[in-house]
């Protein structure tokens, strides 16, 4: 390693000459950025004493707003400068610069080098002027920068710089290596490569590592054997020549790249990998040479075969030779392929843990040899499996394989006439379908419905379908499986898919052997296809099968049952039988109608109609003809119009293209409504959009026509409508419309809502409306407009049924009018309590006026539901507060109902509420319980006038046993009830104030025996100004005033005082 060292040493050595450093101001840009200014710059010359020059740029620095980025030295190499007068220049494009870094470990250290550069220089011994611009690689992307250092203020510039332009070049960036005697070393720098083509059409290559730059000029551009651009010659560095050989060549990954020596005497320096000269796949009439080979490949097992042609013409006969090696690493004996030219005989090996599998391979002809490998068929040899796939252990898990020659030194001779990946198609797998669903037959006017019949899609390779009808049975039989070829599937726009076959014979498969000799019918027999036609919207299959068993017509109806068609109504005339098809023929019948009480309904299948203007229908007088009085009807296939022309004896009167018809249409003419098509009233006028007010006027003259004609005869081309029926029907038969509303009327009531029927609990709601509404169909509509469902929803809910009158003598209840199972109108909104529900109603009538309906009802539903209430009844109202007053005055308490001890108090106030029952609550606030204690208490009950004349005492004013329940917990009457006995003054006005004596106490039969009895009474509003009233008293000295500890005072203290009265009598006072 030291002597390595030593040689990387004299070899920067030789490459570095004297350099002068110049300092001065220097701008630098970078991209699209602000540029950069400084004035401690340094541009860097070393003059290498062949008249080249190196040219540095050191420390090229960007700022862009916080940051700021040294982006390296850029120093241009061996530039052929000119001198005159004193001054150096040098002018240039398509250069490369190497960037090398002060800091190794700087975040732009992985920069090596600049390319496509620009340079101008002009120096002499005092100052320098340089300017470069270049393209650098960020990692990311590539940017421009460039740097302009000192002032281009030279008088006497240089001559034009010496040698052509740059053409064109390519950079390349590999590892850097040196063989020196026998030994190969990796260097500790990548090399950077650049090759151009210069405007004389010279090439140069500049080779750069580290801090150094070789320039090889004049190489000569050529072609080796396999095509590859190569450049060759010498250089000279410093006296040494070295001998310079590129070769310029794609990779197997497809990328480009420079494989190139530089070698002297006694050492080459090695850039990159060189490239491999053997065969690659796919290979082509490689002659191998026995020396061995191995190429390998990527190989997708699912989609690829790996296919080998040999000749084995040019073995060795006396030894033993391998012509096939192919595994992981084919040369390798165990786990991969081995195919041996033994002396004549051909032997094939895969040793895997379960043997070696060893087998002897015949070759017929050893010039045309195919051998392949594929995952569906293991190891083949001209076309005869050798190895099942299932015995090549952990070959088909391999995404890459090698191929070639070598294993034990046992190397091939042959020829390779073609070596290669062959794309294989996977094997077709047929997909089935299977669909299950009601069906029904229809053999010899008999129709049978089936709960569940199957049929079978299977998918063909051709893209198409086989169809089986498993298990087909008409009526009661089984026949067998019905299998229908050559099925084509076509899809719209919507994904619905039509599938239609072209195939006149299925195939019988399965059959009933019980039955087969009556049908003619055996295993594999054909089986008449008259028709099929199948549609498929998301899973739901629909299929018609007509097939013929014994010359009779079998039709099988898969994903529907078969609905036998609703009677005629009573008084129905049949014109035509059912399903008469008029297949291209006039027809007509002549039949006897009263327009007042019978019309005509027909309905007609269009389908097989094609042509333009065919007629359909005539109605009228004389409907071979086109004028008298008729309706004539043509119907148009490839407009879908239905023209209808009404004329008379006035003409034409109407005439209208009814749009959008196909299929089955109905019509309908009657005095009421006239032409009617699909239940769309048709009455226009001729060449008008405007329809005839009243039909039985316009049409009048048809109405007076009792022997109608019907058919379809006039014209040029008849018809081929299909008849499902004529009818002329009794007007009462007409349909009715079951949402016409005949009457509706809206109550305003009261409404009661519970939820047990038992107890009865429910609750009242004042003027809720009800709607009943009735339709033509003889159905009712309840609607409670909203419903309180619950306290925080509330509802319109349609209920709707039959209501009716029934007769109940029998069970003593007269007629009831009720209805029951009326089903609610589904509520679609998710946040509601009745989303989703089947709820239905029971409604029981008791009376109903214009004005008044009065009814019971219930509804629910099985899973929980249950409402039931009245409606019109009467219902508690809720107590309402209508007045209420508030005084304040003095008050006095006693515990003896003669006063003789009452302690009187300043300012309490006493609060009356009257209701809407009647019922009247006094409130004392604050009320004095006791020295210590006061508490709110609220007496309720009734206060009024009573006429005590006839006792001497006038009209009196009192309420008895009002009631009051304490609960104060922090009372000492918590849990009492108290009754109070209230006496009011009788004035005329209590508006102001009030005067009254009370008393209350407890009931102590209530309590417990051991029970305290309680006793207040006292006065309010009696004494005007007592506290002041008395002052004025014991200032007269006619009462004496004492503290509670018996103390005479000269005026009363705050709280309880003693006062003693001029007639002897005291009272407590309390202020």
């Amino acid at each position: 390693m030291k002597k390595i060292l030593s040689l990387l040493s004299l070899l920067v050595m030789t490459l570095t000459a004297f350099a002068t450093d110049y300092t001065g101001h220097r701008t630098v840009t970078y991209g699209s950025n602000e540029p950069t200014e400084s004035d401690n710059a340094v541009v860097s010359i070393v003059d290498n004493g062949d008249g080249t020059y190196n040219v540095s740029f050191v420390d090229v620095i960007n700022v862009d707003g916080p940051y700021r980025d040294n982006y390296g030295t850029y120093t241009f190499s061996n530039l052929a400068c000119t001198t005159e007068n004193g001054v150096t220049t040098f002018t240039g494009s398509g250069l490369t610069a190497a960037a090398t870094h002060s800091n190794p470990n700087s975040d732009y250290s992985f920069i090596k080098s600049a390319s496509e550069g620009e340079l101008t220089v002009k120096f002499n011994a005092e100052k320098a002027y340089a300017k470069f611009a270049a393209t650098i690689s960020t990692g990311w992307s590539s940017a421009t920068i460039s740097a302009e250092f000192g002032t281009d203020d030279f008088e006497t510039g240089g001559g034009e710089p010496e040698g052509p332009t740059v053409v064109s070049s390519k950079s390349f960036t590999d590892k850097l290596g040196m063989k020196m005697g026998e030994g190969v070393y990796d260097l500790p720098y990548s090399a950077e490569v650049t090759v151009k083509e210069m405007s004389d059409g010279s090439n140069n290559i500049d080779f750069s590592f580290g801090s150094s730059v070789i320039e090889a000029n004049g190489l000569t551009k050529g072609t080796d054997a396999k095509g590859r651009t190569t450049y060759s010659g010498d250089v000279d560095v410093q006296g040494t020549v070295y001998k310079v050989y590129a070769v310029i060549y794609t990779d197997a990954d497809g990328t480009e790249k420079i494989y190139m020596s530089v070698e002297s005497e006694g050492v080459t320096y090695i850039v990159g990998t060189q490239p491999v000269d053997g065969p690659s796949i796919p290979m082509e009439n490689y002659q191998a040479d026995g020396t061995g080979f191995v190429v390998s490949t990527p190989i997708d097992w699912e989609t690829q075969k790996f296919q080998a042609v040999i000749d084995a013409t040019n073995c060795n006969s006396s030894n033993t030779e391998e012509i096939f090696g192919f595994g992981p690493e084919a040369t390798v004996w165990e786990k991969n392929i081995h195919i041996y030219a033994d002396k004549g005989t051909y032997k094939a090996f895969y040793q895997c843990s379960n043997g070696n599998n060893n087998t002897t391979v015949n070759i017929t002809d050893k010039t045309n040899i195919t051998v392949e490998v594929s995952k569906a068929d293991g190891l083949t040899v001209d076309g005869v499996s050798v190895i099942a796939a299932d015995k090549l252990e952990g070959l088909f898990d391999l995404t890459e394989v090698k191929f070639g020659s070598g294993e034990n030194s046992q190397f091939s001779n042959a020829l390779y006439k073609s070596v290669k990946l062959v794309e294989v198609v996977p094997p077709f797998v047929p997909e089935t379908k299977t669909y299950k669903d009601v069906a029904y037959s229809s053999f010899a006017g008999t129709n049978t419905n089936f709960d569940e019949n199957t049929v079978e899609f299977t998918t063909v390779e051709d893209g198409t379908y086989n169809v089986v009808y498993k298990n087909l049975t008409v009526s009661s039989n089984r026949i067998g499986d019905l299998n229908i070829p050559n099925v084509t599937a076509t899809t719209d726009a919507d994904g619905n898919v039509t599938y239609t076959t072209t195939a006149t014979e299925g195939t019988w498969t399965n059959i009933n052997q019980d039955l087969a000799s009556m049908l003619g019918i055996s295993e594999g027999s054909p089986a008449t296809l008259k028709s099929f036609t199948a549609t498929l919207s998301g899973e739901k299959l629909n299929m018609t099968v007509v097939t013929a068993l014994t010359g009779v017509d079998a039709t099988l109806v898969f994903g529907e049952q078969y609905v036998e068609p609703n009677p005629d109504p009573e008084g129905t005339i049949d014109v035509v039988e059912h399903g008469f098809n008029a297949n291209g023929f006039g027809w007509q019948e002549v039949k006897d109608i009263n327009w007042d009480n019978q019309y005509l309904k027909a309905e007609m299948d269009l389908t097989n109609c094609t042509s333009e203007n065919e007629v359909v229908l005539s109605v009228g007088n004389n409907i071979t003809a086109w004028g008298a009085t008729n309706f004539h009807l043509y119907y148009t296939a490839a407009t879908k119009t239905l023209q209808y022309n009404y004329i008379d004896a006035s003409g034409n009167i109407g005439r209208y293209d009814i749009p959008n018809i196909e299929g089955t249409v109905t019509v309908e003419i009657s005095k009421k409504n006239g032409l009617v098509v699909n239940g769309e009233k048709c009455n226009y006028k001729n060449g008008s959009t405007e329809q005839f007010d009243d039909p039985a006027t316009a049409f009048a003259s048809l109405w007076a026509v009792s022997s109608v004609q019907i058919g379809a005869i006039q014209g040029y081309t008849m018809g081929y409508a299909v008849y499902n029926y004529i009818h002329i029907l009794p007007v009462e038969a007409e349909p009715v419309d079951p949402n016409e509303v005949v009457a509706t009327k809206t109550y305003t009531d009261n409404l009661t809502v519970g939820h047990d029927a038992q107890t009865g609990d429910v609750t009242g709601y004042a003027d809720k409306q009800v709607v009943f509404t009735k339709y033509a169909n003889g159905e009712s509509s309840v609607t409670f407009k909203e419903y309180p469902i619950s306290e925080t929803e509330t509802r319109d809910l349609t209920f709707r049924g039959t209501i009716s009158e029934t007769d109940m003598s029998e069970y003593g209840m007269g007629t009831v009018t009720f209805g029951e199972d009326l089903a609610m109108t589904p509520i679609e909104d998710e946040t509601s309590a009745f989303y989703g529900k089947e709820i239905s109603l029971f409604i029981n009538i008791s009376s109903y006026s214009a004005d008044k309906m009065e009814f019971t009802y219930e509804f629910g539903s099985e899973d929980g539901i249950y409402y039931v209430g009245q409606y019109g009844v009467e219902i508690e109202k809720p107590e309402e507060v209508v007045g209420t007053k508030t005084y304040t005055a003095n008050l006095t308490v006693d515990h003896d109902a003669t006063l003789q001890n009452e302690v009187l108090y300043k300012d309490k106030d006493v609060v009356f509420t009257k209701y809407s029952t009647g019922d009247v609550t006094v409130t004392f606030k604050a009320f004095p319980v006791s020295e210590n204690e006061t508490c709110d208490l609220t007496f309720r009950g009734t206060i009024s006038e009573v006429d005590m004349s006839e006792y001497g005492m006038g009209v009196m004013v009192f309420g008895e046993n009002m009631v009051c329940k304490v609960e104060d917990e922090a009372s000492s009457l918590n849990g009492q009830t108290l009754y109070l006995n209230i006496n009011i003054d009788k004035k005329d006005d209590y508006s102001k104030n009030i005067v009254f004596q009370y008393s209350f106490a407890n009931d102590v039969d209530d309590e417990n025996a051991d029970a305290e009895s309680i006793f207040y009474c006292g006065r309010y509003g009696v004494v005007a100004d007592a506290i002041s009233g008395i002052q004025t008293e014991m200032e007269n000295g006619n009462v004496s005033i004492y503290t509670v500890g018996g103390a005479k005072v000269n005026t009363l203290q705050k709280g309880i005082n003693i006062v003693r009265l001029a007639n002897g009598k005291t009272i407590k006072v309390v202020k």
